[in-house]
């Protein structure tokens, strides 16, 4: 586990003292294994899990210490350390890591940690100076925690696509997709806005590729599009591939999108696919996707707009036929058809 004790926790969240850490670690083993470990994959998480059981490796032992790092000073606080960028970049993947466990941790426990089991069943802790909150109060502490806990992740996958030259771990999960027609968080944000959420982002990966399998080949041959495909995984792309980039990137994003909203019933507002809105105060247990009506009107306008972006695409393939091969992927019409042989009357 990367949060060991009361005192590590009590460094990334504002928690008492007599909190009790048995209890609170069961929550924190399910948030590592649910939503640590999936996010940054299991060979990172290994070698987070060794730089944290190393006595020797320095740690960030508060937000103050945190403050000096994101201003870009070498130093970590308390004294002048002089960490090297690599010992910096870890301890700020563990910190932002063990703050993101916690916020989930306390999340996903909030009702069990406010109970106690006795002979006569579940009980709510609560003695005569202290009173428990109202609902509401209740709904949202429990809101703050998943968002920050959620947040939290893509802050996680931020430093770690910036700082990639440090965790070799993570580089094969993070080039997987380089060679596709859009690599990234940042460049499909150009094209369509996502907030800038990683987290977002990896679930539309999937629905890119059958975008770029079952939608761009009506236009651009199979082997025009694998040679793309080829050339985007080189340092320097051919000219004509890097010309014909924004042409494919529109409609992959714009479809992509409706497909996701789709499967999810969820609108693509920040992380809203982990994040969705409380049905109301009185039953806040329940919790329902983005206004159903909303989401289909979006899902049709992607997908229109999609559309319109894959007809300015045929016209760039038009007007650059010596360039890419088209033919034998243009879509088919209603008059596309073998009548060798036959006579066909239309009315």
């Amino acid at each position: 586990m990367l949060l060991k004790s009361l005192d590590e926790v009590r460094v990334v969240v504002n928690i008492s003292k007599a909190t009790e850490f048995p209890r609170l670690a069961t929550h924190l083993a399910q948030a590592e294994m649910s939503f640590i470990q999936p996010t940054i994959g299991a060979d990172m998480y290994a070698s987070l899990i060794s730089y944290h059981n190393n006595p020797a490796t320095y740690k960030i032992t508060s937000d103050l210490q945190d403050n000096s790092f994101t201003q870009g000073s070498e130093s970590a606080g308390d004294g002048d350390l002089n960490l090297t960028s690599e010992e910096k970049s870890w301890s700020m993947l563990l910190f932002y890591t063990q703050r993101a466990i916690a916020n989930i941790a306390l999340w996903i426990g909030f009702d069990s940690l406010n109970a106690y089991i006795s002979d006569g069943g579940f009980k709510r802790s609560e003695s005569g100076n202290i009173k428990g909150l109202y609902k509401y109060q209740e709904d949202n502490i429990k809101k703050y925690f998943r968002s920050s806990g959620i947040d939290g992740l893509d802050i996680i996958l931020g430093i770690l696509e910036d700082r990639i030259q440090h965790f070799p771990a993570y580089q094969s999960q993070m080039y997987r997709h380089r060679g596709r027609i859009i690599p990234d968080t940042k460049v499909f944000n150009d094209h369509y806005h996502i907030n800038n959420s990683r987290i977002v982002f990896d679930r539309l990966r999937q629905y890119m590729k059958n975008v770029e399998d079952l939608y761009l080949t009506k236009y651009i041959s199979p082997a025009s599009l694998q040679y793309i495909i080829a050339e985007l995984q080189k340092p320097t792309p051919a000219t004509k591939v890097t010309a014909i980039m924004p042409y494919l990137r529109d409609p992959v994003a714009w479809i992509s999108t409706a497909m996701l909203m789709q499967d999810s019933g969820s609108e693509l507002t920040e992380r809203g696919l982990y994040l969705k809105g409380l049905k109301n105060l009185s039953n806040s247990d329940l919790e329902i996707n983005t206004d159903e009506a909303r989401v289909k009107e979006l899902i049709k306008r992607n997908f229109s707009t999609g559309d319109q972006y894959l007809i300015r695409l045929k016209k760039y393939l038009a007007d650059n036929a010596n360039d890419w091969e088209t033919d034998a992927a243009q879509p088919s019409g209603l008059h596309n058809r073998d009548n060798t042989g036959k006579r066909t009357f239309f009315a």
